[in-house]
This record gives structure tokens, sequence and C-alpha cells, in this order.
């Protein structure tokens, strides 16, 4: 979820230089609260052999990947303003996906299935 926009980037980057002004813009999510108070937790990026997937949670690692796209977002408008190229990270809003679909079955994933079907884009 990081990996793809930062390398994008930089691929497109003297393209985007060539062609002032230029614009690119980073979807995020509101989901980037939903990481370690402390931010991104850089010892959780690369489990160690003895990893147990039952201690993993996609919730904490998705939020720290659009935690990760938000703080690019913010460095690289900082590098590239004087470049007249603009960097801006954006939340789409609420849309129906499959990243909950682990919680099917419990109280959560009943919330989240509820409030998708009124609330959630297709």
């Amino acid at each position: 979820n990081y990996i793809g926009h930062f390398y994008l980037t930089l691929l497109l980057f003297d393209l985007l230089e060539r062609h002032t002004p230029s614009r690119i813009i980073n979807l995020s999510s509101i989901a980037h609260s939903f990481t370690y108070s402390s931010g991104i937790d850089f010892n959780s990026l690369h489990p160690d052999p003895n990893f147990n997937p039952s201690n993993y949670s996609s919730y904490l690692a998705y939020g720290q990947s659009k935690l990760a796209n938000i703080l690019f977002t913010i460095k690289t408008s900082l590098l590239f303003r004087t470049k007249r190229i603009y960097i801006n990270s954006v939340h789409p809003g609420f849309v129906s996906t499959d990243l909950f679909q682990s919680t099917s079955g419990t109280l959560s994933g009943y919330a989240i299935s509820s409030a998708s079907y009124f609330f959630a884009k297709n």
C-alpha cells in the first residue's frame, strides 16, 4: 500500500518536473488513525521467521500503510514546493471493500457491514 505510491512518484519525477505545474494526488484514508499510538512501528514491518499469523492485525497494517502515505505526501510536498510540483493526500470517503472480511461473524464485523450497507459507496 505504501511502496507503490513511493516508487511510482520516483519513476514519474523527471516527467513531472519537465511539465510543470504538475500535481500528484495520493489516496489515503482515515484509517491512518487505526495504528499504534506512537505511529509506525518499524519493527512490525518485517516479521521474524517465527512470525505468528494469529498476532497479525490487518487494521494495524492497513493503518500503518495509510499513515506512511500521508507522511510521504507531507515530506515530498515540502521537497517539491519550489519545483511547482504539488502533492496532496485525500481520503476518498467510506467505500465498500473486502478490507474487513476477516471480521465477519464478530460484533465489529456486523457493525461495519451494517454501516457499509447504508453509507458506503460501491
